[in-house]
């Protein structure tokens, strides 16, 4: 994950600032994907800065490079490189449960890096626990707008109790946002 670079499970990183995401990010500009027609096998190019000289000029080069120095003199340390794993670990100290129902195979919980397995079988244990009280909070995207209730319904399976939902960045397709 281009998140926590080669980190692998259980590994503390800290904090990591959203510098540090950006400038990956911008790193990986320079990453093409090649896909072989006869065989469909992908591979990846990285581009050095004499095949952007060579394909884009001088001016791509240069901006490419601008754009770099300016993330890396922003100081965006108050701002963390994951937000969600940050709002979570926040919720978790204020003595709630919580779950998560994404597509998300990494995350950064604590300084420490998690690997997840966000399968069928694992969302629908997460919606249970959620729906049976177990689990009083979610993190939901929309790999979990389809195939789940969790309205209260106070029927067998489900506590019933309110519900509140806090839309952090609402879905552009407004079919997706309004299954959430």
């Amino acid at each position: 994950s281009d998140f926590v670079g080669s980190a692998k499970d259980g590994d503390d990183v800290g904090a990591v600032p959203f510098n540090t995401i950006l400038t990956r990010y911008a790193e990986r500009l320079r990453r093409i994907t090649v896909t072989d027609k006869t065989t469909e096998k992908k591979s990846h190019i990285v581009l050095t800065d004499a095949d952007i000289l060579r394909l884009g000029g001088a001016k791509a080069l240069k901006q490419y490079n601008e754009a770099l120095a300016t993330i890396e003199g922003m100081d965006l340390s108050n701002i963390p490189g994951s937000p969600l794993d940050h709002i979570m670990d926040k919720v978790v100290a204020a003595g709630y449960q919580m779950g998560e129902i994404t597509g998300r195979k990494t995350t950064v919980r604590e300084g420490k890096v998690t690997l997840r397995s966000p399968t069928a079988a694992e969302k629908n244990r997460v919606m249970r626990a959620y729906n049976t009280g177990e689990i009083e909070a979610l993190i939901i995207n929309k790999s979990g707008a389809e195939g789940f209730s969790l309205h209260a319904t106070g029927k067998g399976g489900n506590d019933g109790k309110p519900r509140s939902m806090i839309v952090l960045q609402p879905d552009a397709d407004i079919n997706v946002f309004m299954q959430l």
